[in-house]
């Protein structure tokens, strides 16, 4: 989840609100209501009870933003600290209810509020029901966020698909529509692509006005229709209907790497947050937040080897920041560190690049990486590093490095070296987002060396010996 809110309890514990446990042998959830009054002390009241996921309820989709401030709410009549985002959308709809304007008080599925976040356990339980949770809602709403001006007067004109021309009635407004709209901060986040995918019916919310998403997605066709960048942000790529066919068939990779812009704070959610959309390699992942980035990164690409490659070990080491992680500073037990191994072949002068066919005068030689990886920067990069390693035709073992990259000649197989970097490391090589090769998109043959497949492995393990790398045909299917 993004962001967990504390309150600071001083003097009198009981009358903070602590979550009764849920029963997880079961798909529990908890579900809030809100009352249509406020407390004596003038607090937003809830009550929150058990239920399953088979229960009636809406979804809230929303933006967690900086925890301070928070406010105060009353749940079962205790005191409970929320950030102010998530508060003002339960004042709005509160407030809108009393004024007969479509609003419900619930009951509500809200993270912040249903899922114990001080519990790790119970996170891990309720997030791998994530995707059932959202997709068993009557409906989503998505809350954007108060607005300091009124944006009813649009959503007639949204709502009616009127043409462009109409639209210059509300030219002062556009700018700041599309602002408060389309680069809302609340389409930057990772979690929001699972809720609102999966939802049933989108309802979006612009402070006390409500629209449709499909009929919001209609309305800025009209604003942005020549506008490709503008045509392309998270909102169309959500509310189009024909979008929801994009997922059919996706890896856990594929996913990652369309939706590598989004968000949060713990950088885990950017595998956790996609998993109920993942039909392909990496469906079978556990939500676990008590694992390492360092081993979370290796269970996701032993769950996607049939892609694993250079790139796509990269994009998933960025990903969870493992160069940022203190792996390579504080030297922990390296033994354990996971790993990515490989073959590669060494293409001297001397070396035939074709049967029958010499090498061109000036090939300064170099390292073959095209049977493991066809992304060009980084196989160039690792080239330049490994090639300093070899002189004479032997390997001088990396000194600074070498826990981190083990580099050494395959055992009755000329040319052929066998290298194993640790992903941390690997994080460190090179620092810019590297394109996912064909290799890992399309599944292409890899035939050339028989060890070439890359594989996950810890520091600690034996390293395979060409001729025992598992065929592209055995592989799952992609």
């Amino acid at each position: 989840m993004d962001v967990t809110v504390h309150h600071t309890a001083t003097q009198n514990e009981s009358a903070y609100f602590k979550h009764d446990r849920l029963d997880h042998t079961k798909p529990s959830i908890r579900l809030v209501h809100m009352l249509p009054s406020l407390s004596p002390t003038g607090h937003i009241q809830c009550s929150i009870t058990h239920a399953t996921v088979d229960a009636e309820y809406i979804c809230l989709s929303y933006r967690w933003g900086n925890p301070d401030p928070s406010s105060s709410i009353l749940i079962n009549g205790k005191v409970f600290a929320i950030g102010q985002n998530l508060f003002d959308f339960l004042a709005t709809a509160r407030e809108n209810h009393a004024s007969s304007t479509p609003a419900s008080l619930g009951p509500y599925w809200i993270d912040a509020m249903c899922i114990d976040q001080s519990n790790v356990f119970e996170r891990n339980h309720q997030v791998r029901q994530m995707g059932t949770i959202y997709t068993n809602a009557l409906q989503v709403y998505v809350w954007l966020g108060m607005m300091d001006w009124d944006c009813r007067a649009l959503v007639p004109v949204l709502w009616k698909h009127n043409t462009m021309n109409e639209w210059t009635t509300f030219k002062d407004n556009k700018d700041m529509f599309i602002q408060r709209v389309l680069h809302n901060d609340y389409w930057t986040r990772a979690w929001i692509v699972q809720e609102v995918a999966l939802a049933r019916q989108v309802t979006l919310w612009l402070g006390a006005a409500s629209i449709g998403l499909s009929s919001m997605v209609q309305g800025l066709d009209y604003i942005c229709y020549a506008d490709k960048e503008m045509q392309s942000r998270l909102i169309f790529r959500l509310g189009r209907s024909w979008q929801k066919e994009f997922y059919k068939n996706k890896n856990l990779v594929h996913l990652l790497d369309y939706f590598r812009g989004q968000q949060c704070s713990d950088v885990r959610d950017h595998i956790f947050s996609l998993l109920s959309l993942v039909t392909g390699d990496g469906r079978d992942l556990e939500v676990n937040y008590h694992i390492s980035r360092a081993e979370l990164a290796a269970e996701v690409l032993r769950h996607c080897q049939g892609s694993l490659c250079f790139c796509t070990a990269l994009l998933v080491v960025q990903t969870l920041e493992l160069e940022s992680t203190d792996f390579l500073s504080v030297k922990p037990d390296r033994r354990l560190l996971p790993c990515i191994e490989f073959c590669i072949e060494n293409i001297s002068k001397s070396s035939a690049f074709l049967p029958g066919t010499e090498l061109p005068e000036k090939w300064p030689g170099g390292f073959s990486f095209s049977d493991t990886c066809e992304s060009v920067t980084f196989p160039a990069r690792l080239d330049q590093y490994l090639t300093y390693w070899i002189h004479d035709g032997t390997v001088k073992q990396p000194t600074l490095q070498e826990d981190n990259v083990v580099f050494r000649p395959a055992e009755g197989w000329e040319n052929i070296y066998i290298v194993r970097i640790s992903l941390p490391f690997l994080a460190t090589m090179i620092t810019r987002s590297v394109d996912v090769c064909v290799h890992a998109k399309s599944g292409s043959v890899r035939g050339a060396l028989p060890a070439g497949y890359p594989r996950i492995c810890y520091a600690s393990d034996h390293m395979e010996q060409p001729g025992t790398a598992k065929p592209p045909s055995q592989w799952d299917s992609r």
